[in-house]
């Protein structure tokens, strides 16, 4: 049986007629449609499919409130119209992703680097609690200061503090031009190295992405297309002989790809591991070792997106994980593979926040 709430009034009855319940958007992540824990296996499905549309765009303010079903890549049409856009680029928005379920795991694109994740963005929630209220936080303008911030506790919450109803983001402005380049990498270490000093240049990157099975940096630039033909003639300068910039479609296309994940081989779990770059060349010294080669680093290199093909390596890559002190989060794959692999971090603040918001358990657990 699944839940599809066509109002909030809906959602806030089906909340209060059934213990435990357990929601999803557009199911594009299909490890997270799935119990969380083995207290989780008597969870009702519900879908938010039935709760979408803009409700309110103000294009001049640079803000937007949606139902927390819409689909993402309808926000983004919407606001291209106007010359704007929402930077994080939520993973897999044209294969159906939505808004809340964006919000709920947490799942950022390239465009963190630069902008920041969904975090940032998110100035507004309501959601309904476990005791079926309807509960608003946050608000919807950029200025606001109205208590306790409690978007950013839904942000990766993997709807485990309540279901989210209704959404305001704050958007930018889309840039008038952009352009990629390709940097050649001879090792894991170098390609670290040249991370950092990306990151750290003033060449203002909207994205900076290393591909693990290639050694090869991709860097997005955007602005007017004077400035960006001036900043890729120093990226070419800063490492003559191993830069290639690329043409717009071909450039195009890959971020899309990134976006999208297509990257990956089809079938498999995927596995989200924050990190830092200077661990890039460890992990990729140990996902070699175990025959896990594909492996996305986004963000500067602060978060890998690691494939993986089958139960025997997923239990591998958690003990490499574990030896190297990195946490990973499994948000594609069987509903028999791990949530959370790797090293165990601590879940106190978790179970406070959690037992603050859903002192029933309506919802499923973070473990």
């Amino acid at each position: 049986m699944m839940l599809v709430p066509a109002s909030i009034d809906e959602l806030k009855a089906m909340v209060l007629d059934h213990p435990r319940v357990l929601a999803s958007g557009g199911r594009t992540k299909n490890r997270l449609h799935h119990h969380h824990g083995v207290d989780d296996r008597d969870c009702v499905p519900l879908s938010l499919r039935g709760l979408t549309g803009i409700t309110e765009y103000e294009p001049s303010e640079y803000t937007f409130t949606a139902l927390a079903g819409t689909p993402v890549r309808e926000i983004q049409a919407a606001l291209q119209e106007k010359g704007q856009f929402l930077p994080c680029s939520a993973l897999l928005s044209d294969s159906g992703a939505t808004l809340g379920g964006a919000i709920a795991s947490g799942l950022s694109g390239a465009g963190r680097f630069r902008f920041g994740g969904l975090r940032d963005f998110l100035l507004g929630v309501r959601y309904v609690s476990g005791e079926g209220e309807l509960i608003a936080g946050g608000g919807k303008v950029v200025k606001n200061a109205a208590g306790f911030d409690l978007p950013k506790f839904m942000v990766g919450s993997l709807g485990c503090y309540g279901i989210l109803a209704e959404v305001t983001f704050k958007v930018f402005p889309a840039p008038s031009s952009v352009r990629t380049l390709r940097v050649s990498c001879d090792s894991h270490e170098r390609a670290a190295e040249r991370l950092v000093r990306s990151a750290s240049a003033r060449w203002e990157l909207y994205a900076l992405d290393y591909q693990g099975w290639t050694r090869s940096i991709y860097l997005r630039l955007g602005g007017p297309g004077t400035a960006l033909d001036c900043i890729a003639g120093e990226i070419v300068q800063e490492w003559a002989g191993e830069v290639e910039v690329l043409d717009d479609e071909e450039g195009d296309a890959f971020w899309h790809g990134v976006r999208e994940i297509a990257w990956a081989p089809e079938g498999g779990a995927m596995v989200k591991v924050p990190l830092t770059p200077k661990k890039i060349a460890s992990l990729q010294l140990a996902l070699e070792a175990i025959g896990v080669p594909t492996v996305h680093y986004s963000s500067g290199g602060n978060v890998a997106f690691v494939s993986v093909s089958d139960g025997e390596r997923m239990e591998a890559l958690s003990k490499a994980l574990t030896t190297i002190g990195l946490q990973g989060m499994t948000f594609r794959g069987d509903p028999e593979v791990p949530l959370w692999i790797g090293f165990e971090r601590s879940r106190q603040i978790d179970d406070a926040v959690k037992q603050a918001f859903d002192p029933r358990k309506r919802f499923p657990s973070m473990r």
